[in-house]
C-alpha cells in the first residue's frame, strides 16, 4: 500500500524544505495582497494632496493666511466633503446594496427564510 501525498506531509520530519518553502510563499502572498491596497490608498490620498494643495495655495496666498498644516487640513475637509457629497447623491444605498445582493444570490433576499 502506498501512501498519499497528504499522508507524507504529515509525518514529522518529512518535506521539511518543502514545507517550509511553501509556507513562506503562502505569507508572501498573503503580505503582498495585504499591502497592495495600503500602497493605493497612500497613492490617491498623495495625488489628492497634491491636487488640493496646489488649487488651494495661491488662494491662501492671496488672503494672507499663513500657518503650517493649512493645505493639509483643506485636503481633509475636501475628502470628508466629497463623502458627503457622495451620501446625498445616493439615499437608497441600502436598498441598492440589498438588490445586488438578491440578484448575486439567484433572485433570493439575504434573509430569505425557507
Amino acid at each position: 500500500m502506498s501512501k498519499s501525498p497528504e499522508s507524507e506531509r504529515a509525518v514529522p520530519g518529512r518535506g521539511g524544505a518543502a514545507c517550509l518553502f511553501r509556507s513562506l510563499g503562502n505569507r508572501l502572498l498573503t503580505g503582498i495582497v495585504f499591502a497592495i491596497p495600503l500602497v493605493v490608498t497612500y497613492w490617491v490620498l498623495s495625488f489628492g494632496y497634491g491636487v488640493v494643495k496646489g488649487l488651494s495655495d495661491p488662494w491662501l496666498q492671496a488672503l494672507g493666511v499663513d500657518f503650517p498644516g493649512a493645505g493639509f487640513v483643506i485636503t481633509i475637509l475636501a475628502f470628508i466633503g466629497l463623502g458627503f457629497r457622495r451620501q446625498a447623491s445616493a439615499p437608497d444605498h441600502p436598498r441598492h446594496a440589498q438588490r445586488l445582493a438578491a440578484e448575486a444570490c439567484g433572485g433570493r433576499g439575504i434573509f430569505h427564510a425557507g
